[in-house]
């Protein structure tokens, strides 16, 4: 396991490597108010970007702000974004926040034709425009809602996102073998005993919800997330005795999450698909869960195989995959070749 080297928070070393198309990461700190389109500029290893390493370090340099090249991903998904956004705004900032910068769309009545339809929708787009919000079809709108009145109903989830501190986001320095790798986590919801993650699932198949925020997990390594947001709350009491915060903040409730060592991290998965139902699951940084164990192995050698990149390629030249060729073998292939 990587030991986060917390004597030197206090300030950026010099020898975090630095790109010239990326530009030098933000010095390790607590940030409190930190725009995201910042947080997500800064070139420092987020928890998308560690899985990202684990999965194939070419694409995470293909991917990052270190290509030139990198293709803008802003509308890819978007609506899928928005939704996201909005739950995030709803649930951590509550009903005045969400208000000022969403708007419902308009109810499409079955006798409209499509054009009318159409028409409707431009206008209340433009409309939300004009009053500086955004737009969310009606459908979708509703549902964000009832997720999260389901959120604030449900006995076992009502204080998940009460008494913390929200969006707070961690930038700090992790040393892997003699080089120092920036790395920033942005927690949701941050409280002395808990981190807690607000995530939306799109299920198309028939599956129990349950079950699908269990394969979510697994197909996109959450699991490494959480690690990764663990060792980010394991640096910030260093952080914050060495005075490295920013942004208006409760004081008082900072300090209490300073001084408090055992903590947990909680996912809290809604569906945006179907009914807008709602579940939970927890990750204990314990010896006794392999899960999280496993985690921390892999976000070891994401850190490592990150270290070995920037030594060989650097991090303004592609990443390139060096193997040499090799001989197919029959153990590779699925299990249904060469069956009829």
């Amino acid at each position: 396991m990587t030991d986060v080297t917390l004597s030197k928070q206090a300030a950026p070393p010099r020898e975090v490597a630095v790109g010239r198309n990326a530009g030098k990461p933000r010095a390790p700190g607590i940030y409190f108010g930190l725009p995201e389109d910042e947080y997500h500029r800064d070139p420092s290893l987020g928890s998308s970007n560690v899985r990202d390493l684990w999965y194939s370090p070419t694409d995470y340099w293909w991917g990052s702000h270190h290509n030139p090249n990198r293709q803008d991903d802003d509308d890819e998904g978007s609506d899928a974004k928005t939704r996201g956004k909005a739950m995030h705004r709803l649930v951590l900032e509550g009903e005045a926040a969400f208000d000022a910068e969403y708007a419902r769309g308009p109810d499409h009545d079955r006798s409209m034709t499509p054009s009318e339809k159409g028409q409707a929708t431009k206008k209340a787009k433009a409309d939300a425009a004009a009053g500086g919000r955004t737009m969310i079809a009606a459908v979708d709108f509703d549902r964000i809602v009832i997720a999260s009145a389901m959120i604030s109903k449900n006995p076992h989830l009502a204080t998940a996102f009460t008494g913390g501190l929200p969006e707070v986001s961690i930038f700090w320095v992790e040393e892997v073998e003699g080089m120092w790798v920036p790395c920033k986590a942005r927690i949701d919801w941050l409280k002395p005993r808990g981190l807690g993650d607000l995530k939306s699932i799109t299920t198309w198949r028939k599956i129990e919800f349950k079950r699908a925020c269990r394969d979510a997990i697994t197909n996109y390594r959450y699991d490494m997330q959480a690690a990764h947001y663990m060792r980010a709350r394991r640096a910030l009491p260093l952080l914050y005795e060495n005075g490295c915060v920013s942004g208006d903040h409760d004081e008082d409730l900072l300090e209490q999450v300073a001084r408090t060592s055992r903590f947990a991290f909680q996912f809290i998965f809604f569906q945006a698909s179907r009914s807008p139902i709602t579940h939970s699951v927890t990750i204990t940084p314990a010896e006794a869960n392999p899960i999280y164990m496993q985690a921390e192995r892999d976000l070891d050698s994401s850190l490592l195989t990150y270290r070995e990149h920037v030594e060989r390629f650097g991090l303004d030249e592609p990443w390139l995959l060096l193997e040499k060729p090799q001989e197919l073998a029959i153990e590779e292939m699925p299990p249904w070749y060469a069956r009829k």
